[in-house]
C-alpha cells in the first residue's frame, strides 16, 4: 500500500462537512392579482397529490394595483400549474380568508373567511377538489370571526378560535359540526387568554385533547387597550374544559404563533416576539420552545433578526428536525427566512427571502411532500409582489470518509450521523466497476463509524454511497 495515498485522501475530504446540505429554492408560481393575491395558511395535500390553499386577496373584484379582491381557493400541481377553484364574492359566501384549509375525512377541504357572510362575521365553508363550493355556516357576534386554521377533529367536528366576539370581546374556542351547528366551547377572559387581532393556533393532540395558544392575555392582562399580556398556551378537553399550561412573560417569549405536537409527545412552538432581551412591549425577535403536556416550558432557540425575526410557523419533518418560516429578518433585506432546528435547539437559517423569490411568509407552515422537498407560500414578493408558491429542496452533501493505514490494515471511518450511507469498494473505476459491500458491521470509535479492512495487495477504491449520491474517496493498495 502507498501510505501517502491514504493521507492525501484525508486532506481531500476535509472540505466536506457532514450534516450540511445544499439548499435550492424554486418558485413554482407568482400570483398577479386576478388569479389571487397574498396566500395565507400554507399548503395542504389532497388525495390526488396536488396542493390546495387560499389567498387572502385577489380574485373577484380585483381590478388593479389599488384594489384588493376578496380572496380565492386554489389548487396547484407539483410542476406549478395553478387552478382557481373558487373566487369569493364578498356576499353570503364570505370574504378575505385569514387562514388555510383543513382536509376533511370526506375528501373535501374546509376553511373560513373572517368577514362578510350572512351575519357579517365571516363563514365556514366546504370546497371539493373539483371546486364545488358550499357555505357550512355563517358566524356571528357570539362566536366571533375565525382567523385561525380549522382543525378537523377525530370526531368529525371542526374546531377553531374566534376573535372579537361580543360574549367577552376576548375570543372563543368554537366547534362547528358538518351540518353547520356552532358551539362556543370556551370564552377567554383575559387572564386565561386573549385572541387579539391576529391568527392564533390550535391542534388536537394524540390524547384527543386540544392544545392551543393565544397571542395575548395572561395574568398581566388589564384590558384590550391596556396591558394585553404576552400570551398563553392551554389544553382543552373536547367538551370545553380549558386549563392554562403556561403564561408567557416576554423573556420566555411573547405572542405564540405556532404549536405542533412532536413524535416525542411534547409540544413545540414559536413566539413571534420576546426572548431574554425583551423589554416591555416590543423587543426580542422571537423564540422556539418546548412545552410538556403538563406545562413545563423550555426555551430552545432564539431569533436575532439575522437568522430571522417574527417566526409564524413550525413543523416536524421526517428527519426528526423542526422547520419553519419567519415573517421578516434574514440577510437579504428583511423579507423573512426558512429555518431548521434540531431537537437539542441548534438553530440554522437555511434561506433568506429576497423579495424576487418571495417575501414575508405569513402563518404558512411548510409542507414536506413524499419527495422529501418542502413546499410553502410567501405572502408577498415574486414577479408581481402578490406572493409566491415555492419548493425548497435540501440536498445532503456526502460525509467525509477517512482511510488510515494501521499494521497491515486500513481503517475506514466516517461520522455516525451520516444516516443511510453504505461503505462500498471496487477494484477499478471504469464502466465495468462492480461496487461491493462485503464489510463487517462498523463499530463506533470516538463518534465515528469504523471498519478495519486488511491490505490484500490488490488495488481497491472505496466510497460512501447513498442512492444516487455517492462521493468516491479513493486509495490504492
Amino acid at each position: 500500500m502507498k501510505p501517502h495515498a491514504a493521507l492525501m485522501l484525508m486532506v481531500l475530504g476535509l472540505g466536506l462537512p457532514c450534516g450540511r446540505a445544499a439548499v435550492s429554492l424554486t418558485t413554482l408560481y407568482s400570483f398577479s392579482g386576478s388569479d389571487g393575491a397574498n396566500p395565507v395558511g400554507g399548503l395542504v395535500r389532497g388525495s390526488d397529490a396536488n396542493f390546495y390553499s387560499v389567498t387572502q386577496y385577489g380574485g373577484a373584484g380585483y381590478t388593479g394595483a389599488n384594489s384588493t379582491g376578496t380572496g380565492t381557493v386554489f389548487r396547484i400541481t407539483h410542476p406549478g400549474t395553478l387552478t382557481n377553484l373558487y373566487r369569493f364574492g364578498g356576499g353570503d359566501d364570505g370574504a378575505w380568508p385569514q387562514a388555510g384549509l383543513a382536509p376533511g375525512s370526506d375528501g373535501n377541504f374546509y376553511g373560513s373567511t373572517a368577514y362578510q357572510g350572512a351575519n357579517g362575521w365571516g363563514t365556514v365553508f366546504r370546497v371539493a377538489p373539483s371546486g364545488l363550493f358550499s357555505t357550512v355556516t355563517a358566524l356571528d357576534s357570539s362566536s366571533g370571526a375565525a382567523q385561525s386554521v380549522l382543525v378537523a377533529g377525530m370526531d368529525g367536528t371542526l374546531y377553531t378560535m374566534g376573535v372579537f366576539c361580543n360574549t367577552s370581546g376576548l375570543g372563543t374556542v368554537l366547534s362547528v359540526t358538518p351540518g353547520g351547528a356552532v358551539s362556543v366551547l370556551w370564552s377567554f377572559d383575559g387572564a386565561s387568554g386573549f385572541t387579539g387581532w391576529y391568527a392564533d393556533t390550535l391542534v388536537q393532540g394524540a390524547d384527543g385533547n386540544f392544545y392551543g395558544a393565544t397571542q395575548l392575555g395572561g395574568p398581566e392582562f388589564t384590558g384590550i387597550f391596556g396591558n394585553g399580556g404576552q400570551g398563553t398556551a392551554f389544553v382543552m378537553t373536547p367538551d370545553g374544559t380549558l386549563t392554562t399550561l403556561v403564561s408567557f412573560d416576554g423573556t420566555n417569549g411573547y405572542a405564540p404563533t405556532a404549536l405542533v405536537q412532536a413524535a416525542d409527545g411534547d409540544l413545540y412552538g414559536v413566539t413571534g416576539q420576546g426572548g431574554p432581551g425583551f423589554r416591555g412591549s416590543g423587543g426580542g425577535y422571537g423564540t422556539i420552545f418546548k412545552l410538556s403536556t403538563n406545562g413545563t416550558l423550555t426555551t430552545l432557540a432564539l431569533f436575532n433578526r439575522t437568522n430571522g425575526s417574527t417566526p409564524t410557523s413550525l413543523i416536524q419533518a421526517s428527519d426528526g428536525n423542526f422547520y419553519g418560516t419567519t415573517y421578516d429578518g434574514g440577510t437579504s433585506g428583511g423579507y423573512g427566512t426558512v429555518f431548521k432546528m434540531t431537537a437539542d435547539g441548534t438553530l440554522t437559517s437555511l434561506l433568506s427571502f429576497n423579495r424576487t423569490n418571495g417575501a414575508n411568509p405569513y402563518y404558512a407552515p411548510l409542507l414536506q411532500d413524499s419527495d422529501g422537498s418542502f413546499y410553502g407560500t410567501t405572502y408577498s414578493g415574486g414577479a408581481s409582489n402578490r406572493g409566491t408558491i415555492f419548493r425548497l429542496t435540501l440536498t445532503p452533501l456526502a460525509p467525509q470518509l477517512s482511510i488510515i493505514p494501521a499494521a497491515g490494515n486500513v481503517i475506514l471511518s466516517w461520522p455516525t450521523n451520516a444516516i443511510g450511507f453504505t461503505l462500498q469498494s471496487a477494484t477499478n473505476l471504469g464502466p465495468s466497476a462492480i461496487w461491493t459491500t462485503n464489510f463487517p458491521a462498523p463499530v463506533v470509535v470516538n463518534g465515528q463509524n469504523a471498519v478495519t479492512n486488511p491490505i490484500s495487495g490488490t488495488q481497491q477504491f472505496f466510497r460512501l454511497s447513498k442512492a444516487s449520491l455517492a462521493l468516491e474517496e479513493r486509495t490504492a493498495h
